[in-house]
């Protein structure tokens, strides 16, 4: 097997187990909706009997001025089960030891009811009540890890940012503690003015709740640009027979309400979400920033390099430049040698010349001055 047949070998089976896990993660997505589902479903059909029970119950009677209505006790009792079944059980006036800073674990006193009725692994819904200038604020999901009588352990289900754990180090109670998160109703908002809705609301939603109630049309909603419906008396959309706003009719501007819990559940993914992005940004910056540190020192190695070799360079092109002054010094020289040596040789020319011709008189005289050589002289 080749090298490229493993390497492909090991990238698939990388790449399975990236797609198993996101598989995996599918799978509890759905699983956590269809329980929600199931959860939701059970809220409706309990809503719907305890409507039933209402009609079935007694009816109010008048008292004997007739302005005042009074319920019999089954139908005080199911309108006090209504109400339970939408807020759950309450813990007021709890008083928190303090936290721990790096976990956020807990210990809350509670005295009432007694029994509290808490016990472990329960989910609770923890609220700061409003005491002097501070305002009353969620402080977190908790999950219930032990239960001594009127003392109870608490543990944040998700991990908590550093500010939160500020937040909650700092808060000395009382404590709320919530079976169930505090749901959304139309009549929560509904005596409060437009000044208080906007020192309570964010910017973004606050028409939401000023319109709340108010006639309007679908045109209305749409030009106040507001999240909602208009509803007759009745509180049924005014939709026609496919599901499309009936234009022109006017009925009451019904705000979208929120589910609290899914809106922190969501932004506590979402941190999750920019806390990696975040993590992610950072290591890809230290990655950047330690390449360019390596960019940069070989950038200056090569520098000192460059700087080097000019310096070298200087060094040649002057060295060059004396040898070359040499050059021309001795090439000066020899042509000024090559001159006179030239010039000596042409006085050496007519020296030997003017030698010859001396030498010529010289025997000429010479052979003048001596008496001619007769035959017979030496006989």
């Amino acid at each position: 097997m080749s090298i490229w047949n493993k390497i492909l070998i090991g990238l698939v089976f990388l790449a399975g187990l990236g797609f198993s896990y996101l598989a995996a993660r599918a799978l509890k997505t759905h699983q956590e909706w269809r329980q929600a589902a199931q959860a939701f479903e059970e809220k409706i059909a309990e809503t719907k009997e305890i409507n039933r029970q209402l009609e079935a119950a007694d009816k109010p009677t008048r008292e004997a001025d007739g302005d005042e209505i009074a319920w019999g006790i089954k139908r005080l009792r199911l309108e006090l089960h209504k109400i339970y079944l939408d807020r759950g059980r309450v813990w007021e006036n709890c008083d928190p030891q303090q936290p721990d800073a790096q976990s956020g674990q807990v210990v809350v006193n509670t005295d009432l009811p007694d029994p509290h009725g808490i016990t472990p692994k329960m989910v609770l819904y923890v609220f700061e009540e409003g005491a002097g200038q501070r305002e009353p604020q969620y402080l977190g999901e908790f999950k219930v890890t032990d239960v001594a009588e009127r003392q109870v352990q608490l543990e944040p289900t998700m991990e908590m940012t550093q500010a939160e754990l500020q937040r909650l180090s700092r808060s000395g109670g009382p404590w709320l503690l919530y079976e169930r998160m505090p749901v959304d109703r139309h009549a929560l908002f509904a005596g409060f003015e437009e000044d208080q809705l906007r020192e309570m609301l964010p910017e973004s939603s606050v028409m939401d709740y000023v319109r709340d109630g108010q006639p309007a049309t679908w045109a209305d909603v749409a030009e106040w640009d507001v999240q909602g419906q208009v509803v007759d008396d009745e509180g049924k959309p005014l939709l026609d027979a496919e599901g499309q706003p009936i234009e022109g009719v006017q009925g009451k501007f019904q705000r979208l309400l929120r589910d609290y819990e899914l809106i922190f559940q969501n932004y506590v993914s979402r941190r999750v979400e920019c806390v990696d992005l975040i993590e992610s940004a950072t290591r890809d910056k230290q990655y950047s920033e330690t390449a360019l540190a390596d960019a940069q020192k070989h950038e200056q190695f090569r520098r000192n390099q460059l700087k080097a070799l000019n310096d070298k360079l200087g060094v040649y092109v002057r060295e060059r430049g004396a040898v070359l002054a040499h050059e021309r010094a001795l090439q000066a020289k020899v042509a000024a040698l090559s001159q006179a040596v030239e010039q000596l040789l042409a006085t050496n020319e007519a020296t030997v010349g003017r030698i010859a011709e001396i030498q010529l008189e010289a025997a000429r005289r010479i052979d003048a001055r001596s008496p001619p050589v007769t035959a017979g002289a030496g006989q």
